[in-house]
């Protein structure tokens, strides 16, 4: 997984999820991002929602059911090479 780049999360359901009690965090351990109602679907069994990781790093993805943690995930997200020399930005 590069920066810059959405990745569609397709989850799979073993009942039916009310949307309204879901919660989605996507954090890199300084930032948490919360992935509103209005950013995911829910059809055929599968919670599904997009995402685009705008800094390299390690991310942890949580899925919460009436607040409870029942699926984690981590991506790692690395910078894309020019020429095989990895890119770094300033800031």
């Amino acid at each position: 997984m590069f920066k810059d780049e959405t990745i569609q999360f397709k989850l799979k359901t073993l009942k039916d999820v009310n949307l309204d009690d879901v919660q989605l965090s996507v954090s890199n351990g300084l930032i948490t991002d919360e992935i509103g109602k209005a950013r995911l679907m829910y059809e055929n069994d599968l919670l599904i929602f997009d995402y685009k990781f705008k800094v390299s790093g390690h991310y942890d993805i949580h899925l919460k059911l009436n607040e409870d943690i029942v699926a984690s995930y981590t991506v790692e997200v690395s910078r894309r090479k020019k020429n095989g020399i990895e890119t770094v930005s300033s800031n």
